[in-house]
């Protein structure tokens, strides 16, 4: 159960930060940042959720 919720949050994570990523005028070294701060985000969401379901 912990891995299915934590794969739906990363799944659910990942397609907010596909498109918050895909904003126009945006240069590379923004994207890059943007998509390292979501990547933290979605292990640091997943983690907790891993962590308060069981």
């Amino acid at each position: 159960m912990n891995t299915l919720v934590s794969l739906i949050v990363a799944a659910a994570s990942l397609f907010l930060a596909v498109r918050a990523l895909r904003g126009e005028g945006l240069s590379f070294e923004s994207k890059a940042r943007m998509a390292a701060a979501w990547a933290v985000i979605i292990l640091v969401v997943a983690f907790v959720a891993s962590r308060v379901m069981g």
